[in-house]
């Protein structure tokens, strides 16, 4: 029982120091999409897209968390290459709250 507990807290400890190591950016880019232009959200862990909203300026807004997601007015809703591969201005960069509430908008838990 001592044992179980002392496993149980050292792999507490471990994945809160993968969570502390993880580098996390946000960007926000005008793009262009199937449908017209607009605006596309990223969050890249590691430098890999795990969240991305796309915003085309008809007004729709599209999250996703899946590489799987696909809509005929946008394309693939989550880009599925690394952050290097991409052009993306040092000046798109927005902040961790800024992605949050344009995240929390699009899938309906604006608070």
């Amino acid at each position: 029982m001592v044992e179980e507990k002392r496993s149980r807290d050292v792999l507490k400890r471990v994945n809160k120091a993968d969570r502390l190591l993880m580098r996390k950016e946000y960007f926000c880019s005008r793009t262009e999409f199937p449908c017209g232009l607009g605006e596309i959200f990223t969050e890249f862990v590691d430098g890999v897209a795990t969240r991305q909203i796309s915003r085309p300026d008809n007004g729709s807004v599209y999250a996703s968390s899946s590489r799987h997601d696909w809509n005929p007015d946008i394309g693939f809703l989550l880009f599925d290459g690394m952050k290097d591969e991409l052009e993306i201005s040092p000046h798109d960069e927005i902040n961790e709250e800024d992605f949050e509430r344009a995240w929390n908008a699009a899938v309906g838990n604006v608070s």
